[in-house]
């Protein structure tokens, strides 16, 4: 709770006006984008890319996805940016923790392969009502293939917890009136015989005034053996307000035929249920985010007792918002 209490006090002393942390922001900012704009400059010039074009600067996910940094918004987005974010959480049942994480995308858009450098310090699948996935830092590349029949896919080679990986996705957009569905796939295999693919399918329906209604389903099979084979499902309600606020709610359903619980114990069918609301608000610059989370877990090993627990984040944002 350090880290994120003194944040917070920086930013409760710190003047309204233009300061010493907003010329730094800017130019960090700046340093970044320069860079990232010689480096994809370099790199199409030594591919011999001669239909190099500009960035199209389109982000496809949602408005609500992209100003709550969803793990959907960090996966697809073609923006470059860094991203420092301190955390204090309380649970229950699992006590305290505190952590700093940091994710950097570096996207190479005139590049042939559509390159895309990437630094990742957390899950991409994480929600308001839990997380999933591991936290450990990765870094590596990743490559648009060209897009089959709408099907679009990459690749991603790089380092996670030391250890070498190799990462495909594949997905797909339809529409059908106000409705958006997204079946996506997910495969990967690293070295010492971890493996594992999953299948997510986003179910979305916006509403006017920045609401968002999404319905996800998953499952999937991996090389853990706690945990060999899980599917499950999520809603979530979302509202991106005026004045940089927004919050939503989730619920999430998480079972497998095989599942071990931190009892030993092994379990088939539901083993958790999750419910989580949470706020969201950009304050003091448009760079800086603070985050509240609440949420109640119930889990098969504990005969589904509530475990109660609470969230603080805090993000910098250097780079294209």
């Amino acid at each position: 709770m350090r880290i994120v209490t003194a944040s917070l006090l920086a930013v409760t002393l710190a003047s309204a006006q233009e300061g010493w942390a907003d010329r730094l922001h800017r130019r960090l900012s700046t340093a970044w984008l320069a860079w990232s704009d010689r480096l994809d400059r370099s790199l199409a010039a030594w591919l011999g890319d001669k239909n190099a074009t500009e960035p199209a600067g389109v982000d496809a996910t949602t408005e609500n996805d992209t100003f709550f940094q969803t793990g959907k918004f960090l996966s697809e987005t073609p923006a470059s940016y860094v991203r420092v974010r301190a955390i204090a959480a309380l649970n229950s049942y699992e006590g305290g923790r505190q952590k700093i994480r940091l994710r950097a995308h570096l996207p190479l858009p005139r590049t042939t392969r559509r390159l895309k450098l990437f630094i990742s310090g957390e899950s991409e699948r994480d929600t308001v009502a839990g997380r999933s996935g591991t936290d450990e830092t990765r870094v590596g590349v990743r490559y648009g293939l060209p897009a089959w029949r709408n099907w679009h896919s990459r690749v991603s080679i790089g380092i996670g917890g030391w250890r070498p990986y190799l990462r495909g996705r594949v997905y797909r957009t339809y529409r059908g009136g106000v409705w958006r569905i997204e079946p996506v796939e997910t495969a990967e295999v690293g070295i010492g015989g971890r493996w594992g693919e999953r299948t997510d399918l986003y179910c979305d329906y916006p509403l006017e005034g920045g609401r968002l209604w999404r319905l996800r389903l998953m499952r999937g099979t991996q090389s853990d053996d706690d945990l060999p084979r899980f599917y499950g499902g999520a809603i979530s309600y979302s509202v991106r307000a005026a004045k940089g606020q927004g919050w939503r709610i989730a619920g999430v359903v998480s079972a497998s035929p095989d599942y071990g619980g931190d009892d030993g114990a092994r379990y088939a069918g539901v083993y958790r249920y999750v419910g989580g609301a949470g706020y969201r608000l950009n304050v003091w610059r448009p760079w800086f985010f603070v985050e509240t989370v609440a949420a109640v877990n119930f889990r098969r090993e504990r005969r589904f007792r509530p475990d109660y627990g609470i969230g603080l984040m805090v993000d910098l944002f250097f780079g294209k918002q």
